[in-house]
């Protein structure tokens, strides 16, 4: 009798963390990215630039992150293509270019920049420095995140196996994160609950 309780005790608790394996898609593959990770931070003292990129049906953008010794020091935020323009400098906005699309954005907009107390200028171009981190939050900019923090969200909720919920993983940057998140059902236009990384480099501190 102790053993058939034994034996069904270890069947429900193999059971249980085959269950919680499962949950996670692509499991193999975050684990193998985040060696990849884990070996890059400690050959840069954990000091690294990413850029992420958001694109929806109405613009698109670019967020620059820096991190230092672990740390998030900076973040940037571009957008590229806003309202059927598209940034030819690429230093940015030119005068001209901010002046031609004010003069044609709806009224519901300019209240929304008077509402945020910026620019049409600092909408489409802005930067924050450590102090000033989470200013421009809430402007479409990628959240301000550690690569870390990034694979702890990808682990803990956007790689987690759902019903209606298709997810994507890819590992193009040298083995870390180039893509990572879902989408839920048939949704095809601004779906992607995720983040989309083009570029990670080192940083020299």
């Amino acid at each position: 009798m102790k053993k058939i309780i034994y034996t069904l005790s270890l069947l429900l608790i193999l059971s249980v963390f085959s269950c919680k394996n499962s949950d996670l898609e692509y499991s193999n593959q975050f684990e193998d990215s985040f060696d990849k990770f884990k070996e890059f931070k400690k050959e840069n003292n954990n000091s690294y630039q990413y850029q992420t990129s958001i694109v929806t049906m109405e613009q698109s953008s670019k967020t620059t992150i820096s991190v230092i010794n672990g740390k998030v020091t900076k973040r940037e935020h571009r957008v590229i293509v806003f309202n059927g323009s598209v940034s030819k400098s690429p230093t940015g906005w030119t005068d001209q270019e901010i002046d031609a699309i004010y003069a044609n954005l709806e009224e519901s907009f300019k209240n929304y920049l008077v509402s945020k107390k910026i620019t049409l200028k600092e909408y489409l171009s802005w930067s924050e420095s450590e102090k000033e981190l989470g200013k421009y939050n809430g402007l479409g900019a990628t959240e301000i995140m550690t690569l870390d923090d990034i694979y702890t969200k990808a682990k803990g909720e956007w790689l987690v196996a759902q019903e209606k919920k298709k997810i994507f993983f890819e590992t193009k940057n040298n083995g870390m994160i180039s893509s990572c998140g879902y989408v839920i059902g048939n949704c095809q236009d601004d779906c992607f609950t995720g983040i989309n990384i083009s570029n990670i480099k080192t940083l020299t501190n």
